[in-house]
């Protein structure tokens, strides 16, 4: 995959909405709101036949 350069433009009230939402979800427990056989499918097809 090559690394290509992603370039979004916010506004300043835009820059400050999604600031606050990345602060949210890095402090927010992702496990609990994913039942484990979620967890199995967005990991991959190799951990979902793992899951009992």
């Amino acid at each position: 995959m090559e690394n290509t350069e992603i370039i979004i433009k916010l506004t300043s009230d835009e820059a400050l909405v999604l600031s606050d939402w990345l602060e949210r979800v890095q402090m927010t427990d992702l496990s609990r709101l994913v039942s484990s056989g979620c967890a199995a499918a967005v990991r991959g097809p190799e951990a979902a036949r793992y899951v009992g």
